[in-house]
């Protein structure tokens, strides 16, 4: 990783707690996982902050055929109300006004089959996008936080005696989630400063 994709990846795994502790004003952007090439650790980014966090994440798959779009599937991944939702290997044109929508919008009338829509608050949520190349429209471009990943050849993830960081971040939660609460706390202590 270039030291901006580390910092982008940094900021990825400290937004859950920050959302959750209500210490984020405004929108939160996704972070993008994205690589050019397969098996470079996309998913293992985002396992390894939900595990760190101690939250479950709702996974979503765009579907190409079978019932259930891409906008339904957000609904219902938005009714359900877990903290992290997942928009997992996306590929190609992704244009959603659904997904803008909940990006920009303090409410989202969120609709599931058979029931009538719920006003959905979403800023409770933080969402992760795992992608080989997907291609956004302009507004959605500029509302994401990009985390580019580079494959190592022969390159192996270190195993712990639970088994891979994933893994070993879910069996020590209480550590993990320490660590991103100390440096939150840090930073405010220091007056929570920011950038525009």
């Amino acid at each position: 990783l270039r030291p901006s994709d580390q910092s982008r990846a940094i900021a990825a795994l400290l937004t859950p707690a920050l959302s959750i502790g209500r210490l984020i004003k405004g929108f939160i952007a996704p972070t993008v996982f994205e690589a050019a090439h397969s098996q470079t650790g996309k998913g293992m980014c985002v396992r390894c902050i939900e595990s760190a966090n101690g939250e479950p994440g709702t996974y979503i798959h765009r579907r190409l055929g079978g019932v259930g779009s891409f906008d339904e599937s957000l609904d219902g991944a938005l009714v359900e109300g877990r903290p992290i939702i997942v928009l997992d290997n996306l590929r190609g044109s992704i244009n959603s006004e659904a997904l803008e929508s909940v990006l920009t919008k303090d409410r989202h009338k969120a609709r599931t089959p058979y029931r009538s829509f719920v006003n959905v608050d979403t800023s409770r949520f933080c969402l992760f996008i795992t992608s080989n190349g997907a291609d956004f429209t302009p507004d959605l471009a500029n509302r994401v936080s990009v985390v580019r990943l580079r494959k190592h050849l022969n390159y192996h993830f270190r195993n712990y005696p639970e088994g891979l960081i994933d893994r070993h971040a879910a069996a020590n939660v209480p550590r993990f989630l320490g660590a991103i609460h100390a440096v939150i706390k840090a930073w405010f202590e220091a007056g929570r400063p920011q950038t525009q």
